[in-house]
C-alpha cells in the first residue's frame, strides 16, 4: 500500500511538472505568434502599397496575404494551446475538475 501511494504522489507530481513545462511553452510560442503576426502584418502592408502603385507582383501581392493568413492561423492555434494548458495545470494541481 505505501508502494501504491509512493507511486500515486510520483506520477500525480509528474503530471504537475509536465503540466506547467507544457504552461511555460505555450506562453513562449504565444510571444512568438505575435511578434510573427506583427511582422506579416508589416509586410502586407508594405506589399499591398507596392502592389497598388504596380511596383509589387500578383504573386509577391497574395503570397504576403498568405504568409498574414498564416500567422493569423498559427496565432489562434497558439492561444488555444496556451489556454488548454492552463486548465490542464489546473486539473494537474486540482483545482479544476
Amino acid at each position: 500500500a505505501k508502494i501504491e501511494q509512493k507511486q500515486l504522489e510520483q506520477n500525480i507530481l509528474s503530471a504537475i511538472k509536465t503540466a506547467y513545462l507544457n504552461l511555460d511553452a505555450s506562453e513562449k510560442q504565444l510571444d512568438i505568434t505575435e511578434r510573427a503576426l506583427r511582422s506579416s502584418e508589416l509586410n502586407n502592408q508594405s506589399l499591398t502599397e507596392k502592389f497598388r502603385v504596380g511596383s509589387a507582383s500578383v504573386t509577391e501581392y497574395l503570397t504576403a496575404n498568405t504568409q498574414l493568413i498564416t500567422s493569423q492561423i498559427n496565432r489562434i492555434n497558439a492561444i488555444y494551446q496556451y489556454f488548454k494548458a492552463q486548465k490542464e495545470l489546473l486539473y494537474a494541481i486540482g483545482k479544476l475538475e
